[in-house]
């Protein structure tokens, strides 16, 4: 059975252990005939969380439990202390979230009544799952293509609750709130305006929204999405009349423009953690709704460079985010 074990030198969560039921890699590319999205693929009913139809009673997004999850939503959160060390059982929820019955679609190429009803569904199961007090943070994101990782070629997001904040995302959280306090500002706001004003890194711009390769991007072509009005929170965001449409619309455009460099790329959306928190880190981030910026992240994944450097402690793009703005620009 597996924990979550903190590493107390870079409070990073670790999955430690066997995963329990975790299935072994598949192939990228498995037929209709054998891909358990696929409407011919049997389903058990308690495997079904949520589904959206459309006017003739067929299925168009389908949000499922994962078969082999990480997380796994049964059971106590059991935190022990050993000594130096700290671990946790791994409590929480993985959900995939089934993008339409066509096997081999690209996420890009998607129907917009897709693409929009995958929003709908992932803002609903966000709300949903933030009202169970043992998840910090819930996080959406879809692979795409084998130098992405996907394991299956039928287009699918998936849903992470998680009992722990992810370490990239309490950067982020860290970093928003220390700007704020120094200048009582949003470090994501003053980052769209000046982006917006110079433009060498804007791929799109939209009255609602912001889409520009990063200015210290990581990987080549990477693409930040960006609501130009303030809000930490997407699923709160994502309840004003046409917020989705119009979201779907710029989404979809830059996953073409990434489809377009190269098929295997990744995104991620990065909302607020879970207000439901312990007195103490309620207090900790009482300003987070003024400071934090809700956002999607965008990476096309090529081949990696030639040079190699260690993973995730350098990170080496030979391609300059102005050059890669100007060419996405153009797709």
């Amino acid at each position: 059975m597996s924990r979550l074990r903190l590493d107390p030198a870079t409070w990073l969560w670790v999955i430690a252990g066997e995963a329990r039921g975790l299935a072994p890699a598949r192939a990228a590319g498995p037929g209709p005939a054998d891909c358990p999205f696929c409407p011919a693929a049997s389903l058990k009913e308690e495997a079904l969380i949520l589904q959206k139809e459309d006017d003739a009673g067929r299925w168009t997004v389908r949000v499922l439990a994962d078969r082999a999850p990480v997380f796994h939503s049964k059971g106590e959160l059991d935190r022990r202390g050993d000594g130096l060390y700290d671990h946790m059982a791994t409590v929480g929820a993985h959900e995939i979230v089934v993008e339409g019955q066509v096997h081999d679609l690209r996420v890009g190429m998607l129907p917009v009544e897709i693409f929009e009803g995958t929003l709908e569904v992932c803002r609903d199961r966000i709300v949903a799952l933030k009202q169970d007090p043992r998840l910090r943070y819930v996080e959406v994101f879809q692979l795409q293509g084998r130098e992405a990782g996907a394991l299956l070629l039928h287009p699918h997001a998936q849903i992470l609750g998680a009992p722990m904040i992810p370490t990239r995302v309490e950067r982020e959280l860290r970093a928003a709130h220390t700007h704020y306090l120094a200048k009582e500002r949003c470090l994501y706001c003053d980052l769209i305006r000046k982006e917006s004003q110079e433009e060498a890194r804007v791929v799109e711009l939209t009255p609602e929204f912001l889409l520009l390769c990063p200015y210290a991007s990581r990987y080549p072509y990477e693409m930040w999405l960006l609501p130009r009005q303030h809000n930490s929170s997407f699923e709160e965001a994502m309840k004003e009349p046409g917020a989705l449409a119009r979201l779907a619309d710029v989404l979809a455009s830059g996953l073409r423009r990434a489809e377009a460099i190269t098929p295997s790329l990744s995104f991620v959306l990065h909302t607020e953690p879970n207000r439901s928190l312990p007195t103490w880190l309620r207090e900790e981030w009482r300003s987070l709704p003024l400071d934090y910026h809700w956002h999607i992240e965008i990476v096309p994944r090529l081949r990696q460079p030639r040079k190699t450097l260690p993973p995730q402690e350098y990170f080496l793009n030979e391609v300059l985010p102005e050059d890669a703005a100007r060419r996405l620009r153009g797709l």
